[in-house]
């Protein structure tokens, strides 16, 4: 079994629970409220900010030329990038919206903490829930969706075959590690934190999670 297989099939349960989750449900049948997703994607465009910053720390710890700029391939997020751009405009989404909740500051942390602290096979198993779900998910979405559904922009982008091809990539670049048991049994702990925080990031956009004491300054 490839690596990759292995790593899925540890938080294969966190993945049905995000699939199943009221969020994702919701946008698939379009009746998911505007606010809800403005709140989502404002977070999403700071957690990006994040995952950009963490594929170049562990870009730099790249065990091969090949995969370092594979990695900075990906860090240009141009799907991403150019979905952001449609949908912040559409949406009129302002800077005063990009206020960070506490998952997604935590989230944040952790993707970093783990490019930057962890050696490398534990830190892009950390950041591979992010890419892997998001496709999974689009693939999921729009095999549900309506023509007239408002979020279907958002499975097409996530279902492209652009963006698979980025995810492709950045599996090819797991599978070719090696490393021991002992290695990948703690590779599918940072796997399923980090598709646990998946879980924890669409659950608090869904409940719009804010400072309860206040935004941070």
């Amino acid at each position: 079994m490839k690596i990759s297989e292995e790593l899925w099939s540890s938080a294969s349960d966190i993945y049905e629970r995000i699939l199943s989750h009221e969020f994702l449900k919701e946008m698939a049948d379009g009746t998911l409220e505007a606010d809800k997703f403005r709140f989502y994607l404002a977070q999403d465009s700071i957690y990006l900010d994040s995952y950009v910053k963490a594929l170049s720390y562990l870009a730099a710890k790249a065990p091969s030329s090949e995969s370092r700029l594979l990695l900075l391939k990906r860090a240009t997020n141009e799907v991403e990038t150019a979905l952001h751009s449609s949908l912040t405009t559409a949406l009129g989404l302002e800077a005063k919206d990009r206020v960070q909740c506490p998952t997604c500051r935590a989230y944040s942390d952790f993707i970093i903490s783990a490019a930057a602290s962890e050696p490398f096979h534990l830190g892009i198993a950390a950041l591979l829930p992010c890419d892997w779900t998001y496709l999974k998910l689009g693939e999921e979405l729009i095999a549900r969706m309506r023509s007239t559904n408002p979020y279907l922009p958002w499975a097409q982008a996530y279902s492209s075959e652009a963006y698979a091809e980025a995810v492709a990539e950045v599996l090819s670049v797991v599978d070719g590690l090696t490393v021991t048991e002992a290695e990948l049994t703690k590779m599918k702990r940072y796997f399923r934190l980090g598709a646990y925080y998946e879980y924890l990031f669409w659950d608090s956009c869904y409940r719009m999670d804010r400072w309860e004491i206040g935004d941070l300054p």
